[in-house]
């Protein structure tokens, strides 16, 4: 009788660790995944930041890009006997 009891509480005793360890596995588990959602969302809302970042800047670019073109096509034609008027925003031959 004390074997079987014996016996008994030594299945038992061994359906509770590997219960334990069981349910820290899937502990270990769940934070895991937890961390790499909370890696994914910072990274999304980083690319987020960069993609506006890279948007402002590109307009700004785009802007500058055309004041340039403006100014040098100015140039080229003053160049060749023409004078700009910025009032009327034209030009008029020069003489």
């Amino acid at each position: 009788m004390a074997n079987v009891e014996r016996t008994k509480r030594s299945n038992w005793t061994s359906q509770r660790v590997s219960s334990i360890i069981i349910l820290c596995l899937a502990s270990l588990g769940f934070v895991y995944s937890f961390n790499q959602g909370l890696g994914y969302l910072k990274a999304r809302q980083e690319n987020k930041d960069l993609l506006k970042q890279k948007q402002e800047l590109l307009a700004e670019y785009e802007m500058y890009h055309s004041l340039i073109e403006d100014h040098d096509a100015k140039v080229i034609i003053q160049d060749r006997g023409y004078c700009y008027d910025p009032s009327s925003n034209s030009f008029y031959k020069c003489n």
